[in-house]
């Protein structure tokens, strides 16, 4: 999954304005975030991997779906900061003699949709969250 992190938003960094520094810090920060609930849905597909496999899981059934819960909150959190990022960089882009506020917007539009599916996933996750967990719970939780 792409996660429309301004990749080719402003590649002229000479000059940098404060706000494009604070944005950009906060980008790196939030992609360190996202690995942590990367690895968190590993360990919990590799945990659905020991049950399937009849050996001695990590977690209990309702353990895990609640832990893949509130993982899909951590990152739909995640996903909103990097929707609001991109938001933002569309002033920056104004602000640049050479900005591309065009592939700016695209970023945030982009964004958006990302956020809708997730938000999607994590509504998803909440109606089963009684029922026991399997494979539908985690496959692609993360957008």
């Amino acid at each position: 999954m792409k996660f429309s992190l301004l990749t080719d938003v402003n590649r002229n960094t000479e000059n940098a304005s404060l706000k494009e520094q604070f944005l950009v810090t906060v980008q790196l920060i939030v992609s360190v975030a996202f690995l942590i609930s990367w690895l968190l849905n590993a360990l919990l597909t590799y945990d659905l991997y020991l049950k399937k496999t009849g050996k001695e899981p990590i977690f209990e059934d309702a353990k895990a779906t609640q832990i893949s819960t509130y993982n899909q909150c951590y990152t739909l959190a995640l996903i909103v900061i990097i929707a609001f990022i991109n938001y933002q960089y569309i002033q920056v882009s104004r602000d640049k003699e050479d900005g591309d506020v065009n592939s700016a917007i695209g970023q945030f539009i982009v964004s958006i949709i990302t956020l809708i599916a997730g938000t999607i996933s994590l509504s998803i996750l909440l109606r089963n969250l009684d029922k026991q967990f399997n494979q539908s719970d985690i496959t692609n939780f993360e957008v």
